[in-house]
């Protein structure tokens, strides 16, 4: 938190910034490119807000970077982009697949930044006022097309989490993975 507030850079920005500049060591390449969750609510539709359901979407997020360049240049850089990339966050990631070389091969694993808490508000709309229902037994499964999903959550302590096929991946490589992020 302290290092996003210094830079002027959101906690996305910064963890985009890890996650790329570790990705560049892994594939010994400056041009390293992964997916990452938008809410793609196009806030240009009148009314936006009051609309129900899921307008999220899977963009591209594109780190490069000079061999000497250093961490606060790399976030600045992610930051710049990603604010003149926002108008694309509606964008179906089909369609800019289309439009690169590696089509469908463009992506193959996600950063998902949730920023909204939503099981925590869940619990506190049930203590903060007593309900007309009640919704019990609930589970949620998520599941994504990748064989990995980087997921963040920041809160006053961040959690990341790293689901990953295990046909694909070793626990052990994740586990060095995590172990490079916490780096």
């Amino acid at each position: 938190h302290r290092i996003a507030k210094q830079q002027q850079v959101t906690i996305n920005t910064l963890m985009q910034s890890v996650w790329g500049l570790i990705l560049q060591k892994y594939n010994n390449n400056e041009d390293v490119i992964f997916g990452s969750v938008v809410s793609g609510r196009p806030t240009d539709i009148a009314g936006v807000e009051h609309m129900i359901g899921l307008f999220i979407n899977t963009i591209p997020v594109r780190i490069q970077s000079e061999r000497n360049a250093t961490f606060v240049e790399v976030m600045r850089k992610t930051q710049e982009q990603a604010l003149a990339s926002g108008a694309y966050d509606s964008f179906p990631l089909y369609e800019i697949q289309a439009l690169t070389e590696q089509k469908q091969h463009l992506i193959n694993h996600i950063m998902v930044f949730e920023n909204y808490p939503v099981e925590e508000q869940v619990e506190q709309l049930g203590e903060v006022r007593p309900s007309a229902f009640e919704i019990t037994n609930v589970e949620v499964v998520e599941q994504t097309n990748y064989d990995l999903d980087l997921i963040v959550m920041p809160d006053e302590t961040f959690r990341i989490m790293f689901r990953y096929n295990a046909n694909v991946y070793e626990r052990s490589t994740i586990e060095r993975m995590q172990g490079h992020v916490l780096h």
